[in-house]
């Protein structure tokens, strides 16, 4: 689950905040500009926190040889539909191409995720459909939902209006030359915290306003630079807690029907000192290529 957050971070796809931010900020960044700005900053964290995994778990994980029998595992676990394979294959590698060349076609992600699963939907059979449908998690769903529903209401009490005009007042108060990376750190930071407990998708759907309003109202600001610093927010901010992301509440639903329940607490204790090291190392990434001229106003 910490991995997974931490690796979906480089590309539009990767991660749910991700898309959402691609498919509303298109006309300033596409699928190639993820994987040129996010990548590095991905393979710059990972190493850090596999240390620190690896220093917080010891012995227990790290300390037991396990021995894997490639052959044992294939005989157990073959491969049962060749044709249901090369279908979906097919159709995944023509998804990938397809979002490859966003810059080139500007057909929206989104509709080109959807079509991948209509279609293979409709290269297999009933049995096959209905069996999908089975493994829809339907209770992670409804607990997005839920959240959702609260973000609104709280967008329709004004609240995220009046974090905007704050947050447009802090960043106008900094010098014209260190506006812009204070302002990305600024909304590293908020979108970090506030993703480990809000849940980082709907907090994703509610910020984007912020920033776009912030990058109009105030002078030297890019609406690139806002973005990328709200991506490394959200998705590593949503490794601090249990509810701060999809991946982890899947997993958490996974490992609970195979007997191994994760509470918010037990997550907490690895999940927040993570996100801690994540969003300082990010910053300091993002930092580094303001320094360099990268982003421009």
């Amino acid at each position: 689950s910490i991995f997974g957050n931490i690796g979906g971070c480089s590309t539009l796809i990767g991660d749910p905040p991700n898309i959402i931010i691609g498919n509303a900020l298109k006309e300033y960044i596409g699928f190639v500009d993820f994987l040129r700005v996010l990548g590095p900053g991905v393979l710059l964290t990972m190493p850090f926190i596999f240390m620190f995994v690896k220093w917080y778990y010891g012995e227990a994980l790290f300390g037991q040889k396990i021995k894997v029998d490639i052959d044992e595992l294939k005989l157990k676990y073959p491969i049962r539909d060749w044709d249901l394979l090369i279908r979906s294959g097919t159709i995944l590698g023509f998804v990938i191409v397809l979002f490859f060349l966003h810059p080139v076609m500007h057909m929206e992600p989104a509709y080109v995720a959807v079509f991948g699963a209509i279609a293979i939907l409709l290269s297999g059979s009933h049995d096959e459909f209905e069996y999908a449908l089975e493994k829809v998690e339907w209770d992670s769903l409804l607990f997005f939902a839920g959240l959702f529903v609260f973000t609104e209401g709280i967008a329709k009490l004004g609240l995220l209006r009046e974090i905007a005009d704050m947050l447009s007042t802090l960043i106008a108060s900094f010098p014209i030359a260190k506006r812009q990376v204070g302002a990305m750190l600024l909304v590293q930071l908020v979108a970090g915290v506030a993703s480990a407990f809000v849940d980082n998708i709907p907090f994703t759907t509610t910020m984007l306003p912020v920033i776009i309003q912030m990058a109009d109202q105030v002078e030297g600001l890019s609406i690139e630079a806002l973005a990328w610093a709200l991506c490394f927010g959200a998705d590593y901010g949503g490794i601090g807690t249990l509810i701060g992301s999809s991946a982890n509440i899947v997993m958490a639903g996974i490992s609970a029907e195979a007997g191994f329940p994760i509470t918010f607490n037990s997550f907490f204790r690895i999940g927040w000192p993570v996100m801690c090291i994540s969003l300082c190392i990010s910053g300091a990434y993002l930092a580094a290529l303001e320094a360099g001229g990268v982003f421009k106003v």
